[in-house]
């Protein structure tokens, strides 16, 4: 909290505060003096307790952390009238920091808030935050990282005098150090989702395209998964565990939704599509956790059309070569399935690059929270680790699967009624084998069309070439 006194005047409060005599509590105490050249914080107060409030507010829930301040006053001479609160000639700069992941010791706390309460200190050390979109302007929202302390520090200067004042500071850790646990996965069924995602990522990272069926149903069900946990929190009350499994159930139909297609169609470009979608989205994920603090990316549907435009890039520039978008997707994708709940244990908020977005989708007028997220040495090690991690699986599975089919073989379904054999893609039917291989020719003088296989030689069926 912050409080102003008026040095000229002979009157004197003394503030105190008890602790119930059980508990020790430690207070850090300073002052800045604020001439009547300087704007005076907090002096046009009509919502806090005190008369002169030049500090600033915080709450925060699940998803933000909101801070609030009173507008402060035009600096004016001595013995003269009190200007009016309603003046065009103040201007506010919001500025954020943020502390070491997971520490709650008195001594960076105090640390920290006594460096944002300095002018040149906080310009410094913190990020400016652009106010638009707040209602009123004295309030804005931050993405909430439960565990990760954040400070907060407004700045005000007379356009007149070209003069500044700074707030007292405000920080929050986005949840209660003392009174509750600051790990989201704190809970048996948290335990066991990040269980899941580090062995569902393990498996695509390093055996996806192996058990190409396999990873069609993971894939399947990580897309309706998302898509229905998405729907049904914007249309339900139910509590956020109830609607993870209604996701969950969803996800299984939607992996056997999509495990049917390969077996109805076997269409490598259509198969992956699902999976270059998902690489895409994650991608344009990653796009979106930068702090683009854009007044255009308020509204949801500029922000929605320009994340769609973003996330179909990859899609459409990879469908052309199926192989390898799916082994890179499946490396991609599984790297981060691995490291985010481990991640998250060791205090990075890699994990909120998926779940930023997930936020935006399923909560009403989430675009005027702030997202500037943090990116301690731990989140820059863990991203450098999903960089090798993700390289260092694709070169797996492509050494793997090299001298193999690029995808399995299967026999479609001749007996549906919608069915017509098709001749364009035979690598893909038990009884059309591989016509060429991957491996060179033995010599020069080899006769190419004397290297197929039984059912493609020109002898055999002169009229499949000529088709071509």
């Amino acid at each position: 909290m912050g409080l102003h006194e008026n040095i000229s005047s002979s009157r004197r409060d003394i503030y105190r505060c008890d602790s119930d005599g059980n508990n020790s509590i430690s207070i850090l105490i300073f002052s800045h003096i604020i001439s009547y050249k300087d704007p005076i914080p907090g002096a046009c107060n009509v919502e806090f307790s005190v008369e002169l409030a030049p500090y600033l507010h915080t709450r925060f829930n699940n998803y933000s952390i909101t801070v609030e301040h009173q507008p402060a006053l035009s600096p004016y001479p001595k013995r003269s009238s009190r200007p009016s609160c309603e003046n065009e000639f103040l201007e506010y700069e919001l500025y954020h920091s943020y502390l070491s992941p997971m520490e709650f010791t008195e001594e960076l706390y105090f640390q920290k808030i006594l460096q944002m309460s300095d002018l040149e200190t906080a310009r410094e050390i913190g990020r400016e935050i652009r106010l638009f979109g707040f209602a009123p302007k004295t309030r804005s929202k931050f993405a909430n990282y439960p565990g990760i302390g954040q400070v907060f520090s407004v700045v005000v200067t007379s356009k007149l005098s070209n003069v500044s004042s700074v707030y007292v500071p405000a920080a929050s850790y986005g949840c209660d150090p003392v009174l509750e646990e600051c790990q989201t996965i704190n809970t048996p069924f948290s335990k066991s989702l990040a269980a899941a995602s580090f062995m569902i990522g393990l498996f695509l990272a390093f055996f996806g395209h192996s058990y190409f069926k396999l990873e069609l149903f993971f894939m399947g069900f990580l897309a309706l998964a998302l898509t229905s946990f998405v729907i049904v929190s914007r249309e339900s009350a139910l509590e956020i565990e109830s609607v993870t499994l209604v996701a969950a159930f969803s996800g299984i139909i939607g992996g056997g939704i999509w495990l049917a297609v390969w077996y109805i169609r076997a269409e490598p470009a259509l198969s992956v599509l699902v999976p270059t979608i998902l690489l895409g989205f994650l991608s344009a994920c990653c796009v979106y956790y930068v702090p683009l603090n854009f007044e255009y990316l308020v509204s949801d549907f500029n922000f929605w059309a320009s994340f769609i435009s973003c996330m179909l890039f990859l899609p459409v520039l990879l469908i052309v070569i199926s192989w390898q978008a799916n082994i890179i997707a499946c490396a991609v994708i599984g790297s981060y399935l691995i490291l985010a709940p481990i991640g998250h244990y060791l205090g990075s908020s890699i994990a909120y690059i998926l779940l930023n977005i997930l936020r935006r989708a399923t909560i009403p007028s989430y675009g005027h929270v702030v997202l500037d997220p943090p990116f301690h040495y731990y989140d820059q090690i863990m991203i450098g680790i999903w960089i090798a991690l993700a390289f260092l699986a694709a070169t797996f599975q492509f050494l793997r699967e090299w001298k193999n089919p690029l995808f399995p073989n299967v026999n479609p379904l001749p007996h549906l009624p919608w069915f017509k054999p098709r001749r364009g893609l035979p690598r893909l039917q038990s009884q059309f084998p591989m016509p060429f291989s991957r491996e060179r020719a033995s010599g020069e003088t080899t006769p190419l069309i004397g290297s197929l296989p039984g059912p493609f030689s020109a002898s055999r069926d002169k009229s499949y070439f000529s088709s071509l």
